[in-house]
Order: C-alpha cells, then structure tokens, then sequence
C-alpha cells in the first residue's frame, strides 16, 4: 500500500477524537452512573501508535484481513483498546477464511441452504419448514442408530433412554400446518 501512513495517520486522529468524545459524552453523564476516574484513567491512556506498531501494521497483509475494515480494527484495539499491536494482529480473522461450525450462524446457514435449492414457485416459508422437516428426520435417524449419542442426550436432558425415544417418535411426523 502506497500511501499506508497517511491512510494509518487519518485512521489514527479518527480512533483518537472518536474515543475522546465519547469519554467526554460519559463524563457528562449522571455522576451515580460513571466512574469518571476510571474514565480519567482511560483517557490518559490513549496514544498515538509508535513507529514500531506502524511498521508492524504496515507489514500485514491488509487484503486478508478487509483492507481499510480491518485495519481500522486493529488501530482502534491497540489505542483506545489498550491491547499490543502484536496480539491484535494475531487475533485478525481472515476475511477469506470459511468459518468453523461454532463460528456460523443459524440464518446464514439456513440462507445458504435456501440458495442453493432449485428455483419454485413455493413460498420462502414452506421451503423453510421442509428444511426443519430435513434435519428433524436425520436428527432422528442419528439418535436412533447411534447409541452413545442417544444416552449423552438422555444424560443431558435429564430424561431417561424410554422417555428419549417416546419423544424421538415424534420428530419425523410433520407437523399439521406443514
């Protein structure tokens, strides 16, 4: 990047006057509510970036990790965050990156499924509903098959193995309004 030092310098003001009116607005705020000491000490804490942290900014890959987006994230941490520039960086997701099962969500998931279904004229509800139908049925199908997962269930729910499967019956039937 070219022109990385004045982009890091108007990123630097920015991060700087963005978190000093803010420790202004709370210092304004009811005094009960806010530790205005504590804000003090926070205030003081804010810094310009060194030039070893400019250089180890500068040394990232900022393609990676969403250009102006992450960076800006990284400069806001290490000043206003109080984090080293290093741990920062090392904590950069890279944008690029397929998240881990823990690291999706419900509705995107369900949204890259409905993507990926043929074109019909069913509405976005019904193709919901057959996609909850979907994993309902596999749900059971695992639990029937799999014994050790069906007693970690049991054990986590609190149920016993009888009462697991009296409710396991009813996860394939569809539901009335389906």
């Amino acid at each position: 990047m070219d022109d990385f030092d004045p982009i890091l310098d108007s990123l630097e003001g920015w991060v700087e006057s963005a978190a000093r009116n803010r420790i202004e607005r709370l210092k304004k705020a009811d005094p009960r509510s806010v530790d205005r000491e504590n804000l003090e000490q926070f205030a003081k804490a804010i810094r310009r970036l060194n030039q070893g942290e400019r250089d180890h900014l500068r040394n990232v890959n900022w393609d990676e990790y969403g250009n102006l987006r992450g960076l800006l994230r990284a400069v806001e941490q290490t000043i206003a965050g109080q984090r080293s520039v290093e741990e920062v960086t090392d904590d950069l997701k890279s944008i690029s990156a397929v998240p881990t099962l823990e690291e999706r969500d419900a509705g995107s998931e369900i949204l890259e499924r409905l993507l990926s279904l043929p074109d019909g004229s069913r509405s976005v509800l019904a193709q919901v509903r057959d996609l909850e139908y979907e994993r309902r049925v596999a749900l059971h199908d695992l639990l029937k098959s799999d014994r050790d997962a069906r007693a970690a269930l049991s054990r986590k729910m609190n149920v016993t193995d009888r009462q697991l499967k009296e409710q396991l019956y009813q996860l394939p039937r569809r539901r009335v309004s389906e």
